[in-house]
């Protein structure tokens, strides 16, 4: 009996620290959401491809700038209609910034998400036809000249 006991105490002793562990865990990844709240990192927000952000929506929303870019050139042809992941841009934002990979003219650029204003470019030695993902304060994308690109 008595060690029928021990064995009770000892399973919910370790099922509580076991909570609470998750429960501390749960916290530390909401902090980290909130203070990252107003970047969109990679294309669809997240690893997951989940499309959706934890920060809210102000009630109205005001243009305060744009951007006229040049027409997409995909590589394939539209009856490749599953190959069409370079029929638009895919931008991503980070730290006040908004980085726009493209297929175009073979760069990446970062625009000033308050101004618009163009902040820097980076030219690859080929069509950057994928979104960049940020992480740890660097960006990195591919280009078609077969290389990964991580720049800070």
């Amino acid at each position: 009996m008595l060690c029928n006991r021990y064995r009770n105490y000892r399973v919910g002793f370790i099922r509580f620290f076991t909570a609470l562990l998750l429960m501390s865990l749960f916290a530390q990844q909401v902090q980290a959401l909130n203070a990252a709240a107003s970047n969109w990192p990679m294309w669809r927000y997240d690893a997951q491809r989940s499309a959706s952000s934890p920060s809210q929506l102000p009630d109205e929303l005001h243009l305060i700038w744009k951007r006229q870019l040049e027409t997409p050139r995909p590589a394939w042809p539209e009856e490749q209609y599953k190959l069409q992941f370079d029929k638009s841009y895919e931008p991503v934002a980070a730290n006040e910034l908004l980085f726009v990979a493209s297929m175009v003219n073979d760069s990446v650029k970062a625009y000033d998400t308050d101004t618009g204003k163009e902040k820097w470019a980076f030219y690859s030695g080929g069509p950057v036809r994928f979104a960049p993902a940020w992480y740890n304060d660097k960006l990195y994308f591919t280009s078609d000249d077969g290389w990964l690109y991580c720049l800070q």
